[in-house]
């Protein structure tokens, strides 16, 4: 079933994650790019996960929040939430 998977489905998944990295990037790198991403010969698999707690969570989000607020240059347009 891995192999079936359309090739294009990767360049959103591509996009959305360059997307992310440039929301959580340190200011001391400047921009991000995926050069390349493929699906390769073996499917992902999920070697440990662990669950926390939601305050923690929470804390960890709004900790980010805060240090992009500092760090990042403010649009010049709307953003919806």
């Amino acid at each position: 079933m891995w192999g079936l998977i359309d090739h294009d489905l990767f360049t959103s998944v591509a996009e959305t994650l360059e997307d992310v990295m440039r929301a959580l990037i340190p200011g001391v790198i400047e921009n991000v790019r995926v050069a390349k991403i493929n699906q390769g010969n073996d499917p992902f698999r999920t070697l440990h996960s662990c669950a926390l707690p939601d305050g923690h969570v929470k804390q960890l989000k709004d900790d980010i929040h805060r240090q992009n607020e500092k760090t990042k240059i403010p649009r010049s347009w709307p953003q919806t939430r």
